[in-house]
């Protein structure tokens, strides 16, 4: 795999949990669905429960985005 984007959520707000709840929930369903949409195989989404709270991981293909001068001038262009 190239270069990869990692984006890491954390609560350390505590948790009773030590595993991650069947389905993750609709969110985390919605996103695991949106990321295979997207990327299929080369996304990643895990999830870590602990006694401390939790942690989500996202991890995507790495892209550039084209340079501002490429982009639209208008949101109505945008689809």
């Amino acid at each position: 795999m190239g270069s990869q984007l990692r984006i890491i959520v954390k609560n350390t707000g505590g948790s009773s949990r030590t595993g991650p709840p069947p389905g993750w929930g609709l969110g985390l369903a919605n996103l695991r669905a949106r990321l295979n949409q997207l990327y299929g195989s080369d996304a990643e989404l895990r999830m870590e429960c602990t006694d401390g709270g939790a942690a989500v991981e996202v991890i995507v293909p790495y892209r550039r985005l084209a340079v501002a001068a490429e982009l639209p001038v208008s949101m109505d262009s945008v689809q």
